[in-house]
């Protein structure tokens, strides 16, 4: 996460995930976990933050998948805006209070809750390496999009997806062949932002992550490889 982001910012950003992804008591509880073991850490730890809070208040697999997607959400929202140069070719935010309006599925495909699960894991663990890997990681993604074989709206609404400018359902409607083909271009991205070495272990771990997920019974993570 961006280093100009105050400790303040950070904490009210946390605030809000938690706010979002817990019930009341429970995320009390992991924002007074926050402030004792990880509001004076120099980066943010999604990864770590979540799997302790899962710890100490018993979690689910669903759970913690929400809380990470949370948190990446208000924490790299919260980033872009006190450093606005990290990110450009930005699409109009969204008016204030309000969510780019995307027709939803009438059912959660099993593909769909993969990739989620899957890039949301991928990009916090490209923002534990620090605000350069994600400068990096940005940069790389616009440089991909013209190769990406996906409509022009679609496109757009992913690159805006990875600055923190609209939630990730903004994609929901895409097919599972433009999920394929977003996922390729987050690794290639992921890649030479952090080393193809680290870039290999991190999806690693997240394949392993989303294949405890009910729905990979059904979309095997690896179907995106």
């Amino acid at each position: 996460m961006a280093n100009t982001m105050s400790a303040t910012q950070r904490r009210e950003a946390v605030r809000l995930a938690l706010s979002e992804a817990l019930e009341p008591e429970d995320a009390r509880s992991a924002l007074r976990l926050w402030d004792s073991g990880f509001a004076d850490s120099p980066s943010i730890n999604i990864i770590a933050f979540v799997a302790e809070t899962a710890g100490l208040i018993d979690l689910s697999t669903k759970q913690r998948h929400d809380l990470r997607r949370a948190l990446y959400h208000f924490l790299l929202k919260s980033g872009t805006q006190a450093d606005s140069s990290s990110v450009s070719d930005p699409v109009p935010p969204a008016a204030p209070d309000r969510e780019p309006e995307t027709p939803a599925p009438t059912q959660t495909r099993p593909s769909w809750v993969v990739f989620v699960c899957m890039v949301t894991n991928i990009l916090a663990g490209v923002h534990m390496e620090g605000s350069d890997a994600m400068q990096e990681f940005s940069h790389s993604l616009r440089q991909r999009k013209k190769k990406v074989r996906v409509s022009e709206p679609l496109d757009r609404a992913f690159v805006a997806w990875s600055a923190g400018q609209v939630r990730i359902e903004a994609l929901e409607t895409a097919t599972d062949a433009d999920l394929a083909r977003l996922f390729h271009a987050v690794y290639v991205a992921t890649a030479e932002a952090i080393g193809p070495v680290e870039a290999d272990r991190l999806l690693t771990r997240c394949i392993n992550e989303a294949e405890s997920l009910p729905e990979a019974r059904l979309y095997p993570p690896r179907n995106f490889l």
